[in-house]
């Protein structure tokens, strides 16, 4: 859930983001199991989990494999890129997760509106993705989710209208 950063557009029928604007997210976590997993099976072969991570990343709506890089600001204000948030999983069944001071890598194309000109307004989706790591570094994608379409702009669609 994203709680701060986005506003709802109805004639676009999407999220819009300003780039230079941070965003918050917050995830909750249903485990739906008392004890912690300490496996998992991939290939047929049985790994022992040794961390739990919380990735994000943004995808382009017309090529799905291609994904964006999310930006997280520091105390001073520096960009710098995400690396995926350890989560400790201990004996609660929820646990919630806040990731502050975000931002797109980039902006989403045909973000100028021109009186009168087609629009081929192109979209993002925020992926979030819970991953299980090994202590030989692989992982596996436990859980994933997309957002509804996203529009990323450099700033407010008044000063892009021609």
């Amino acid at each position: 859930m994203a709680d701060k950063g986005f506003d709802y557009n109805f004639i676009e029928n999407a999220f819009i983001n300003l780039k230079q604007n941070f965003f918050q997210i917050t995830v909750n976590i249903n485990l739906g199991t008392p004890t912690k997993p300490a496996y998992f099976c991939v290939n047929g072969i049985l790994k022992e989990i040794t961390d739990f991570k919380l990735a994000l990343c943004g995808i382009k709506v017309e090529s799905p494999t291609v994904e964006i890089g999310i930006k997280q600001s520091n105390s001073e204000r520096k960009r710098i890129n995400y690396e995926p948030t350890s989560v400790q999983i201990g004996e609660k069944q929820q646990i919630q997760i806040k990731v502050p001071r975000l931002h797109f890598s980039e902006t989403t194309l045909n973000n100028a509106r021109k009186v009168g000109k087609p629009n081929d307004q192109k979209f993002f989706q925020l992926a979030i993705k819970l991953q299980v790591y090994t202590s030989d570094g692989s992982f596996c994608i436990v859980q994933a989710y997309q957002s509804e379409k996203v529009i990323v702009r450099v700033s407010r669609q008044s000063s892009m209208i021609n």
